[in-house]
């Protein structure tokens, strides 16, 4: 099962220096609801309900991987 979403919010003013324990995280779209909100299951199994502006597709960290071929998607 492939995750295409990650997570991006830090929210270092809630969490701490450090940041949010799901900043980073791999994710894929169950649901979308009102305001904006996602239903989303991480890689490791866990379902939040998060905003939609938090994730961020996944295209870079995939063409890194090898698991996808981008087209146009610079790797380092």
């Amino acid at each position: 099962m492939t995750f295409p979403l990650i997570y991006a919010w830090r929210l270092k003013a809630l969490w701490g220096p450090s940041g949010s324990p799901l900043y980073g995280r791999s994710c894929r779209l169950i649901a979308r609801g009102a305001l904006n909100n996602r239903l989303v299951e991480f890689d490791d199994g866990e379902i939040r309900v998060v905003s939609g502006f938090a994730l961020r597709k996944a295209a870079r960290r995939l063409a890194e991987e090898g698991s996808v071929a981008m087209k146009g998607v610079q790797t380092r």
